[in-house]
């Protein structure tokens, strides 16, 4: 009951006037408003079952003075009957109730405080003190008092709903998109930090704004299904990438207008610990597509995508948002380990192509920037993969550098491959103790051939001296000496 549709105020009567200054007030309020108005109004301030619903919906504890100066105030509504100091909660209710419905221009940001207001006022209620308060006002005014509390339960429970429909109706006011960011809100400030139950009357709204938006989170859930299908539909036609990025890209911001709308749902279930099996069905799917993405396309950087929207989405979820980090996890490690997979097979490759140049002699030309591509492909590889991956690549690496050395002679190849693998794998060591020896020794190796290489070079145009014959030998029985301690090192 509106608070000036009242039949305390039609009659201007208090809830302390007896029953015969209420027929009074009726009839001197017949010569200036509407005779079945009053009457009506008086015949259910003198009836004491009836009346307890004009009680209910009145100012009980407010005296004359202050009930006629908050009346004044309803005709112009402003923030200040937010922070009225209530005699009784159910009439501060009542006061806010009213002061919402006459806004003049109700917009999303004043509404949320009016209705947060409203709602803990509300909570508060207590019948019992409610009946105590209406006895107490009823004895002054020689009425029965109340004895059974089921009545004074009913009345208050058809006020709230009233409250309810006042506050939806005037939420109906507001821009569609305004409003759902206007309820996020609300139950957000209402379940704070530490997510407080919902007060019944948010949870009421909730209810509400749920049955209001209901076919629009159909349509969007159709959407959803119908770009899932069409994503899958991709996988047997020759579909660019580019298509189906843009084809993600629309569910993702699909997935993501659902759930701006089902925001207000979600938080008023979760603060009530209830589960939102709309939520988990889409997650569900959109996991399950992103799965498909990884295992039957290989399309590892759109399924991540797809996977981080649901981290992002559901973070008000905390059971969903947990069930879908794990699950991201997972696909990251697979994920990491197929593109290590990948990167090995291209070292391989690179080490093979090297091998092939060098093998039909082919020129430093050639051979020069597949090394230097090889040596670029080694420093990316990540080396927080298991020691036995990082073992198995350092191993092929330098079965590469060891073929050059050993069959061609290329020692200043076979070193720059050494250095990378010592650099990557050793500093410190990612690899098993046995690679790390073998890795260590040949670099050792290699630098004293290079230093023996540089003492034995010689000007092209100064030949040897026979007294230098002797040296000459001893030198090369040192090169085959130290090959023969690489290869043992193999």
């Amino acid at each position: 009951m509106e608070l000036l549709q009242n039949p305390f105020h039609i009659l201007s009567a208090t809830t302390r006037d007896s029953r015969q200054r209420i027929i009074e007030l009726a009839q001197e309020a017949n010569l200036l408003s509407d005779t079945d108005e009053c009457d009506t109004a008086r015949d259910i301030l003198i009836h004491p079952k009836k009346r307890i619903d004009a009680e209910v919906a009145w100012l009980p504890g407010f005296d004359v003075f202050d009930t006629d100066k908050v009346l004044k105030q309803l005709k112009s509504p402003d923030e200040q009957l937010l922070h009225i100091i209530e005699p009784t909660h159910i009439a501060l209710a009542n006061i806010l109730v009213s002061g919402l419905s006459r806004l003049p221009n109700p917009t999303a940001d004043t509404c949320v405080d009016w209705i947060l207001a409203i709602a803990k006022a509300a909570e508060a209620i207590d019948p019992e003190t409610i009946r105590t308060t209406f006895n107490a006002d009823r004895s002054s005014a020689g009425f029965p008092q109340i004895n059974d509390m089921t009545t004074i339960e009913e009345a208050i429970h058809t006020q709230k709903k009233y409250y309810r429909t006042i506050i939806t109706v005037v939420m109906e006011k507001i821009d569609v998109i305004e409003r759902t960011q206007m309820m996020t809100t609300v139950v957000e400030k209402a379940i704070g930090n530490q997510i407080s139950r919902c007060p019944p009357l948010i949870d009421d709204l909730v209810t509400s704004y749920e049955y209001s938006v209901k076919q629009t989170l159909e349509n969007k859930q159709q959407l959803i299904e119908a770009q899932d299908k069409q994503i899958r539909d991709t996988f047997n036609i020759n579909f660019s990438e580019y298509t189906l990025t843009q084809t993600v890209d629309q569910l993702i911001d699909t997935v993501k207008a659902w759930d701006t709308i089902a925001q207000p749902i979600q938080l008023s279930k979760r603060s009530r610990g209830e589960r939102h099996n709309e939520s988990f069905k889409i997650a569900a799917q959109c996991r399950d597509l992103a799965a498909a993405l990884f295992l039957e396309q290989k399309n590892y950087d759109i399924a991540c995508k797809i996977i981080n929207m649901l981290q992002d989405v559901f973070a008000e979820v905390p059971e969903l948002l947990e069930y879908i980090k794990t699950f991201a996890q997972d696909l990251e490690q697979q994920v990491s380990f197929i593109k290590q997979l990948d990167m090995f097979e291209r070292i391989k490759t690179q080490t093979e192509d090297i091998e092939k140049v060098v093998d039909a002699q082919g020129s430093n030309y050639l051979l020069a920037p597949l090394i230097t591509e090889l040596i670029q492909t080694v420093k990316t590889w990540d080396t927080s993969a298991p020691v036995e991956a990082n073992s198995t690549v350092a191993i092929v690496v330098r079965n590469t550098a060891l073929h050059l050395w050993n069959e061609h002679l290329k020692l200043d190849e076979a070193t720059k491959i050494t250095e990378t693998l010592i650099e990557v794998f050793l500093n410190p060591s990612k690899v098993d103790s046995e690679v790390a020896n073998r890795l260590t020794l040949d670099r050792a190796t290699l630098m004293k051939l290079s230093s023996l290489q540089l003492r034995s070079e010689q000007p092209r145009s100064e030949q040897p001296r026979s007294g230098d014959t002797g040296c000459l030998y001893q030198i090369i029985f040192i090169i085959i000496a130290l090959i023969a301690v690489l290869l043992q090192g193999c």
